[in-house]
């Protein structure tokens, strides 16, 4: 089954900012996560529901809401949590 990707105006900004090799590898992973975003680990604690890919040194963090999947953020380790 195909999720259906929608990204927070947070994430849009900071694609924005980024440069092209990291857009490129971002788009990668979005992609795998529509194919199964169950495949990636789910958080915990205060950010229990939510999930997480990594790219190198930044995470997408994420929710899945039946057929959709919001993508709360893209930020750097340090930062994500």
């Amino acid at each position: 089954m195909k999720y259906k990707l929608q990204l927070s105006n947070k994430t849009l900004k900071h694609l924005k900012k980024l440069d092209k090799y990291q857009k490129i590898e971002i788009i990668k992973v979005f992609q795998r996560i529509v194919d199964n975003p169950y495949m990636f680990k789910p958080l915990r604690y205060e950010l229990k529901g939510y999930y997480r890919a990594r790219i190198g040194r930044y995470r997408i963090i994420f929710k899945i809401d039946k057929d959709i999947v919001f993508i709360v953020g893209i930020e750097h380790r340090k930062k994500a949590y």
